[in-house]
């Protein structure tokens, strides 16, 4: 049977530097994953999971430990100089168990979709759509959150995203 579900999501270079100034705007957390995604292509579970002892600044290399990633194998990549400087900062004050992406309070990441979204709406690499009308018409909802098609309302919560997904990241990754 044939599908028809295949993803695209390669970034141009204006919107990897459209997101990478979004992100930045919204904490160096979001900077360094955004830029650890696009480098080398990371899931998601695996930027989550990192901690500081697996960075090794004065080296420059980032180390995933076997059985950590989807196919238990280990991998050592060296950082570019831009995420060095973004991990170094998300590494600052914190012991070597600590998660390297924390929020300000010093909490872990465990889901940023709804930041996620908000900068990919931001910079037009995402958009709300009517979850009544999506997918036959994909029409996206007024400020107040109103279809002009099926005229409902809906709050922020009930509405569908449509755009780049931080799984996308791993197409624009360089092999």
């Amino acid at each position: 049977m044939k599908e028809n579900n295949t993803r695209k999501g390669f970034l141009l270079p204006k919107d990897i530097d459209a997101m990478a100034t979004a992100t930045a705007k919204v904490g160096v957390w979001l900077q360094g994953m955004f830029e650890l995604g696009c480098t080398f292509g990371w899931r998601k579970s695996e930027m989550l999971g990192l901690k500081v002892k697996q960075i090794d600044l004065p080296a420059g290399t980032i180390r995933l430990e076997p059985g950590t990633t989807k196919n238990t194998e280990g991998r050592e990549v060296s950082m570019s100089v831009p995420l060095k400087v973004w991990l170094t900062q998300c590494c600052v004050k914190k012991g070597p168990e600590d998660a390297v992406f924390t929020r300000e309070d010093k909490s872990p990441i465990r889901d940023f979709r709804k930041t996620w979204v908000k900068v990919c709406c931001e910079v037009g690499l995402g958009k709300l759509v009517c979850p009544a009308c999506y997918p036959e018409l994909k029409q996206t909802v007024d400020a107040d959150g109103q279809c002009s098609i099926c005229a409902r309302k809906w709050k922020r919560q009930q509405l569908k995203y449509v755009g780049l997904l931080v799984h996308d990241l791993r197409r624009t990754a360089s092999p």
